[in-house]
């Protein structure tokens, strides 16, 4: 269950995802690049074990903490009318990452 981009690198360059089924990381997954280094998390856990009555995401929480407001108007455009070319702005952002 990957995007486009991540599920390419899987296939075509070499990284690796793995899923531990047993043992003290039983339930985790990793993900090594092609020279067998682990790849760090993005963002810390999404649920934490004792904090079931949090209701934001960690993800929120990290947008918050960057000073990123992103609501239900964000993808909203601001120019002429039309629809956003999501995978255009995904292309940009990407590109723009590597």
């Amino acid at each position: 269950m990957l995007c486009r981009r991540h599920h390419r690198l899987v296939h075509e360059l070499g990284y690796e995802d793995i899923n531990h089924k047993a043992g003290p990381h039983r339930g985790q997954i990793e993900f090594r690049r092609p020279d067998s280094e682990v790849l760090p998390e993005a963002l810390y856990p999404q649920f934490a074990k004792h904090k079931a009555e949090e209701e934001n995401l960690a993800i929120e929480r990290q947008q918050q903490r960057t000073g990123l407001n992103i609501d239900e108007f964000t993808a909203i455009t601001r120019w002429q009318g039309e629809r956003m070319d999501y995978v255009m702005a995904m292309e940009g952002v990407m590109g723009s990452a590597a």
